[in-house]
């Protein structure tokens, strides 16, 4: 969703979140009893789950559920790690192990489930939380470097979205300011209210801030990952292009359990001073420096840790020969030789040159890694057409 800017007075976040709590405190979700499942195959339950609950004494909580060991095997939890151990079928039954209860997806992103516990039995209503989806990041292994091009100023779509129904409840725009240290990403508005998170790939962002401190490791606040308001944190940034992001934040209070409130932001952000297209190492310009990175993406996927989505002109996540001809329309491919931006005898040179030592910069179309006709006809056509 593209910003648009405005000259009214901007919320905080801090408004935004009690607009949404107020309205999920409102919101009554009748419990229901389960049903069995409505046609639920090759099932994938990982996520985060807005979930009502009732029975010794009600509430509302994020509900958690992560793959641990075991084919169809989970623990599904609440954000500080207390629940069960559970085998869900690819069907959707669930069965929770050592304990009593069972539940059910209705679908694939909600189900009901029947745990005994303090005495009592529970009917726990889950609904997959809104603007997420299985690939939400809730556990996080091997960080990455993030792509320092990414900090600046973003104007930023930013809206409360109700937790529980995903309705908008406010939203304003304001001009945010993302920065990049190693592999933390920091977005800060205007009221300098802050979240940081950690790439856990060149392109997907986590956050996690749990207190008090959880006994179980994997439910832990991620190492570098923060926020200012005193809020409990879930989140995800997902990058959509060098220039843009989009963000999902679930919010929690630090309150007791049966007594806590949930909310979420969610931002759409814009760079106010985009890159050019084809500019891969952020020096506003595109020219042989940039082709020379270009060459050595070609392959690369964002689950690579070398991804750079600057050179994902087509934004599909990876660098392929549509990215090439894409590359090739804001810089001319057979312009190999000085002086730049003409086309001469000495470009022909280069490139063949080039070519004949099977070197990367003459690869210039499908099959990529194999040096053939096909490059050569590239190379021609790109000579013919001259320089943008």
């Amino acid at each position: 969703m593209k910003s648009i800017r405005s000259t009214k007075s901007l919320c905080t976040i801090k408004s935004l979140l009690a607009a949404a709590a107020i309205a999920a405190t409102a919101g009554s979700a009748a419990a229901q009893q389960t049903d069995g499942a409505r046609g639920v195959t090759d099932l994938d339950p990982r996520g985060v789950y807005f979930n009502r609950f009732t029975g010794g004494f009600p509430g509302t909580e994020w509900f958690t559920t992560i793959p641990t060991n075991g084919t169809n095997r989970y623990r599904l939890a609440d954000i500080v790690g207390g629940g069960w151990g559970a085998l869900v079928t690819p069907e959707g039954a669930v069965d929770i192990l050592n304990a009593p209860g069972d539940g059910q997806y209705s679908d694939a992103d909600n189900y009901i489930l029947n745990p005994s516990f303090a005495g009592s039995t529970f009917i726990f209503n889950n609904n997959r939380a809104p603007h997420t989806d299985v690939d939400f990041p809730l556990q996080l292994f091997s960080p990455v470097a993030g792509n320092s091009m990414l900090s600046g100023v973003y104007t930023t779509l930013t809206q409360s979205v109700n937790p529980e129904t995903g309705e908008i409840q406010s939203g304003n725009t304001e001009d945010n300011t993302v920065l990049i240290v190693g592999d933390i990403f920091s977005i800060t508005n205007p009221a300098s209210e802050f979240f940081r998170g950690v790439f856990e790939t060149p392109t997907r962002v986590g956050f996690r801030v749990v207190v008090p401190t959880p006994n179980d490791l994997r439910f832990r606040t991620f190492a570098g990952s923060a926020i200012s308001l005193n809020q409990n944190l879930l989140g995800s940034v997902r990058l959509t292009s060098i220039n843009s992001f989009e963000a999902t934040l679930l919010l929690q209070s630090r309150t007791g359990l049966g007594n806590q409130s949930q909310g979420i932001v969610t931002m759409s952000g814009e760079r106010v001073d985009p890159y050019p297209a084809g500019d891969l190492n952020g020096d506003r310009s595109v020219d042989a420096a940039d082709r020379a990175l270009f060459i050595e993406q070609i392959g690369l996927a964002e689950s690579d840790d070398a991804f750079n989505i600057a050179a994902d002109l087509d934004g599909d996540y990876d660098i392929d020969i549509q990215d090439l001809d894409l590359f090739g329309d804001v810089y001319c491919l057979a312009d190999y030789a000085a002086p730049a931006g003409e086309l001469n005898f000495f470009d022909v040179s280069a490139f063949l040159n080039l070519f004949s030592s099977q070197d990367p910069l003459a690869d210039l179309a499908a099959p990529i890694g194999q040096f053939n006709f096909f490059d050569i006809s590239a190379f021609l056509n790109s000579f013919a057409a001259g320089c943008p």
